[in-house]
């Protein structure tokens, strides 16, 4: 009688693993996804103390400033025209620009010569 109940009990407990491990996949995936996008999120942007987004940028990176730049001006980087800064320097609107740092509010550009 004892091995009748346990076969039985083995026999529903096989039917359910499937189930079982499709769920657990899922929920990995769902977790994992999770995971990432927040750990990207912090990655790509940052929020300066008057609210506004600054994405993280690579040191080096080139781009085109839309605008003369006294020291402050915008650049395109790629589809994102971004506030940035000089030195001191005035750049000149169409000029080419690379990044030579980062705050957590402001970025630093150079002209590319």
């Amino acid at each position: 009688m004892n091995s009748g109940i346990i076969q039985a009990v083995l026999q529903i407990r096989a039917s359910w693993e499937p189930f079982e491990l499709g769920l657990a996949t899922v929920a990995m995936l769902v977790v994992a996804l999770l995971l990432a996008r927040s750990a990207l999120a912090m990655k790509v942007d940052r929020q300066s103390a008057d609210g506004a987004i600054v994405p993280l940028m690579k040191i080096g990176q080139g781009g085109v400033a839309t605008s003369y730049l006294r020291p402050a001006g915008k650049a395109r980087f790629g589809k994102l025209i971004l506030d940035v800064l000089t030195d001191g320097e005035v750049i000149k609107k169409g000029s080419r620009v690379v990044v030579t740092e980062q705050t957590d509010e402001k970025i630093f550009v150079e002209e590319l010569r």
